[in-house]
């Protein structure tokens, strides 16, 4: 069971009735001849009907086939001029992406736009947490898995996407669908499904460039993406799961930990500071060789973990009644308030505040590194690219 590619990759449609010459020649006993005048006055009335039809016609099916063929410019883009209202950019495989009103579209290494995908209007992210193997830009698109090169925005295949969805993941080229029936794991570079898993109660699913992890209140498998096959399991009890490329990381459930695994055999390694209170219901936002950045379902605490002890190394919490989302890079810990609309950079090393909020007005913003892509408040034709100090 699965859902199919959607890849344009169509055969072209032949019918034998409308197959080319040769047609046979007129018989002896048809000789031709004028046609006859009772009703020439018609054709000074047909003749410039059918060349307007023809006109519009014509016009359509260039509209039409421009569109099947990709030529997106010429049926849906608006003019080079126009601005975009774009929101939660990302680095997808080193390159800059972000989801505008109704496109997509890629950024150099200034902010300014490198290419634009087909129209896309109310596109969003297929998942929630960026992946840092990921190797396409996968976003919905009026219902369907969309994925794009990173460099050039060059359409990869299509993907219809279920009416109910638990979870979306994707790692290296892979997408991960979670639904209530059935998890499916499907080649991006394709669309095509590679294998699925059914009749597991509740299960949490991420991936990696090479691994599917799934976790259930049994515990955690590590399989092959390619090919499905079972490459270790573990005795966790887990309620979700993530993966960050050489690491991964579990929700246990009782006690109510974050666990990091070896993503290798599966064993179990640091684990944080036990919190009934709220641990159970948070989720990470990403992970260094000795770091790992927990937020709370509330969206309004961000904890840095060492991963060498339990304890967070510093914790940041938003005004009260504020909501937002944080990222890190080896650098800084970007918190975003997306009540107030600013981003705070903190030191990774010690919590302290390298650009506060009035530097930084903005919604959800990107960082790598040192760097930070920011949307502008107004509808632009770039982002703003800002470098830590």
């Amino acid at each position: 069971m699965g859902w199919g590619g959607i890849d344009g990759a169509g055969g072209g449609y032949h019918d034998a009735r409308w197959a080319p010459g040769p047609y046979p020649a007129l018989p002896p006993s048809a000789p031709a001849g004028p046609p006859p005048r009772r009703f020439a006055w018609l054709l000074w009335l047909l003749v410039p009907a059918v060349v307007l039809i023809a006109t519009g016609t014509y016009a359509i099916g260039t509209r039409v086939n421009d569109a099947v063929s990709g030529n997106d410019d010429a049926v849906t883009s608006p003019p080079a001029s126009r601005l975009h209202q774009f929101s939660e950019p990302r680095w997808v495989a080193g390159s800059l992406v972000a989801i505008g009103d109704d496109h997509v579209t890629g950024f150099d290494g200034q902010g300014l736009p490198v290419w634009k995908s087909p129209y896309c209007t109310g596109a969003e992210w297929a998942s929630p947490l960026s992946n840092p193997t990921a190797a396409f830009v996968v976003v919905v698109c009026r219902g369907v898995y969309t994925a794009f090169d990173p460099t050039d925005g060059h359409l990869v295949s299509q993907i219809e996407r279920p009416d109910e969805v638990d979870q979306t993941r994707i790692g290296g080229t892979t997408l991960v669908v979670n639904t209530p029936a059935i998890i499916e794991v499907i080649d991006l570079t394709t669309g095509r499904s590679r294998w699925s898993r059914q009749g597991l109660a509740e299960p949490a699913v991420t991936a990696d460039a090479t691994t599917v992890y799934i976790g259930t209140a049994q515990g955690v498998m590590a399989l092959d993406a390619a090919t499905g096959d079972t490459r270790w399991f573990t005795a966790v009890p887990t309620s979700d799961v993530w993966s960050t490329g050489a690491r991964v990381f579990v929700r246990t459930r009782v006690p109510r930990h974050v666990t990091q695994l070896d993503a290798a055999t599966g064993a179990a390694g640091w684990a944080s500071a036990d919190d009934p209170a709220g641990l159970d219901t948070s989720f990470l936002l990403g992970a260094t060789d000795q770091l790992a950045l927990i937020g709370r379902q509330t969206h309004d605490r961000f904890d840095l973990y060492d991963t060498a002890r339990a304890t967070p190394r510093f914790t940041i919490d938003l005004p009260a009644g504020d909501v937002g989302f944080a990222v890190m890079s080896e650098r800084a810990v970007l918190v975003m308030d997306d009540t107030a609309r600013t981003a705070t950079a903190y030191d990774i090393a010690s919590g302290a505040v390298i650009e506060p909020p009035g530097a930084l007005r903005s919604g959800r913003a990107a960082l790598s590194g040192a760097s930070i892509a920011l949307p502008f408040a107004q509808p632009s034709d770039h982002l703003r690219l800002h470098t830590l100090p």
